[in-house]
């Protein structure tokens, strides 16, 4: 599977741009529009359909990411909380969530973190955390890594990153 086969390795992209997650005069980059995927900021409205997401593939994503999320026990109310505390690590310049649509629907078939890199990586060799501007992850539902262009999906994601954030290094 296209997540299986990214999660069990570091993505190291480097770029040549200067940036910091947090500059004062940088801001986020907004919505961005791919060949066949479209990224934007997580807003309340979508609390919905990230649920639906998220859920659709609870088992899938749950095994695959080994972050213990998503579980069945997680409640529409508990899921708009949890928008609710992505759009304010947002507002705040903290950590940015986007979610991920194929063009032309509406149902969200992932979602995009990037946040500053979590230097508590005791137990990988040599990690550096400070060669790194920025750490991004990301979950794709089951049904988009099989659907027709999950092929590009990633490729997509990287372009997104790439030009849009300018990261010179990204975990």
């Amino acid at each position: 599977a296209l997540l299986g086969s990214v999660i069990l390795f570091f993505l190291l992209l480097s770029f040549t741009a200067q940036a910091n997650l947090v500059e004062e005069e940088r801001t986020a980059p907004a919505a961005w529009d791919g060949q066949f995927w479209l990224v934007m900021p997580l807003d309340e409205g979508d609390s919905g359909a990230y649920y639906q997401a998220h859920q659709s593939s609870a088992r899938y994503l749950y095994d695959a990411l080994g972050w213990g999320w998503p579980t069945k026990k997680i409640s529409a109310e508990v899921n708009l909380d949890m928008v609710r505390h992505h759009i304010s690590q947002h507002q705040l310049r903290d950590s940015f969530t986007y979610v991920v649509r194929a063009r032309g629907e509406r149902a969200i078939a992932g979602a995009i973190y990037v946040n500053q890199v979590n230097s508590e990586r005791r137990h990988v060799p040599n990690f550096e955390p400070r060669e790194f501007a920025a750490e991004v992850t990301f979950w794709f539902t089951e049904q988009t890594e099989a659907s027709e262009h999950a092929y590009l999906l990633i490729s997509e994601v990287l372009t997104w990153i790439e030009q849009e954030w300018q990261f010179p290094a990204v975990l």
